[in-house]
C-alpha cells in the first residue's frame, strides 16, 4: 500500500485506524476501524453524509466504538485477519478511483468501498438499511 496515493484526510484516516485498532479490539486494522476515523474527522466530507440522511455522526461513532470495544482482543495487530478485509476495502477503493480517472484515493471513495463491498463488520447493525443512502 503507497499511502503517497492517498489524499491528505485519507490517509490521515488510514493511520488514525492504525492507531484505534492498537486502543480497542481488534487489534488489527479492520473496515470499522476505518469507518470510525472517516465520521470523526470533523471537518471531513464523510461526517456530513450521514446526518443528511437522519443518522446523527456522534451516534454512529458512538455505536461503531461500542461494537469495536464489544470484540474479544486477541493476538496482535500483525495476526489478526481483520487486516485482510480493511485491504478488500482499500482494493475496492483503489477500483474507485481507477473508475473515475482521480490519481489519488479519497475519503469518499473509502466510504463507498465499506459500502459496495456491503461489509458488515464496518457498518453497524442499525445503519446498515440507511448505508446506501449515504451517497
Amino acid at each position: 500500500m503507497n499511502l503517497e496515493q492517498f489524499t491528505q484526510r485519507a490517509r490521515q484516516a488510514f493511520l488514525d485506524a492504525q492507531q484505534i485498532a492498537v486502543e480497542l479490539p481488534p487489534p488489527a486494522i479492520e473496515p470499522k476501524h476505518v469507518l470510525l476515523d472517516l465520521v470523526g474527522q470533523p471537518e471531513g466530507v464523510v461526517r456530513q453524509i450521514p446526518s443528511q440522511v437522519g443518522v446523527a455522526p456522534q451516534a454512529l461513532m458512538d455505536e461503531l466504538t461500542h461494537e469495536v470495544a464489544a470484540k474479544p482482543r486477541l493476538g496482535t495487530p500483525e495476526s489478526s485477519t481483520g487486516l485482510s478485509r480493511a485491504a478488500d476495502v482499500l482494493g475496492e477503493a483503489k477500483c474507485q478511483a481507477a473508475a473515475t480517472r482521480d490519481e489519488y484515493l479519497s475519503t469518499e471513495q473509502l466510504l463507498l468501498a465499506l459500502i459496495t463491498n456491503d461489509e458488515p463488520a464496518a457498518i453497524p447493525t442499525s445503519s446498515r438499511g440507511r448505508a446506501r443512502r449515504w451517497i
